[in-house]
């Protein structure tokens, strides 16, 4: 199977989905990450909250750790559009690659490059058989509806190692405090316990072809 993971920033796969793709690599999987932007930021008063240096290192770092291959393309953090010529090249990147499945963002959070991405994703992904958005909320828990979880993936043997991952963000574990760490732990936790296993992660469903059945050989 060959599984891509497409965010607006660096750390969004890390936080949301990294267990769930070192899942994927144990067992034989090709995985691609794509950050459509690299990440650079700054605040209201045009002060630095993250370089571009220091978001690509953490992302590289991270990737290593999870086995991936990734890609960062170069749109402006904040200011991510929803277009035709965003949809093509992430639509080039998933045809080239042979991707059967595609995780990214959740359609319905309130912050605006999360929401242009999935948009994005869902018109970039429209042939692909499995689409799943992951759950939002950390670190900016506001969203426009309720999150409906639909597919739990049981992470508890990756758990370690993706918080290496997560760990690979220095500056946001700054910027958020060492809390974000225990907040995305007990989300794995509760998430588990909902499937009776110590850590899981949850997606709601886009597209989902043929789980579960053999297909048939031509």
């Amino acid at each position: 199977m060959n599984v891509i993971a497409i965010c607006a920033h660096p750390d969004d796969i890390e936080f949301n989905c990294a267990g769930t793709l070192l899942k994927h690599i144990a067992q034989g999987d090709e995985v691609v990450m794509v950050s459509v932007s690299d990440g650079a930021t700054i605040n209201h008063n045009n002060e630095l909250i993250r370089s571009r240096e220091n978001a690509v290192s953490e992302a590289k770092k991270a990737a290593s750790i999870i086995g991936a291959k990734l890609y960062i393309l170069n749109y402006k953090a904040l200011d991510i559009p929803c277009n035709h010529e965003i949809i093509s090249e992430l639509e080039s990147i998933i045809n080239n690659h042979g991707i059967d499945t595609v995780y990214t963002h959740w359609y319905s959070h309130t912050n605006q490059d999360h929401r242009r991405v999935s948009g994005s994703v869902l018109a970039a992904a429209r042939c692909a058989k499995r689409v799943l958005m992951w759950e939002e909320g950390i670190p900016h828990s506001s969203c426009f509806s309720g999150f409906k979880p639909q597919v739990y993936i049981d992470v508890s043997e990756y758990m370690d190692k993706k918080m290496d991952a997560v760990r690979a963000h220095e500056s946001q574990i700054e910027k958020y405090t060492e809390d974000i760490i225990g907040a995305i732990v007990a989300r794995a936790q509760y998430r588990g316990y909902q499937m009776r296993a110590k850590y899981a992660e949850c997606f709601e469903v886009s597209k989902l072809v043929n789980e579960g059945f053999p297909e048939k050989k031509l």
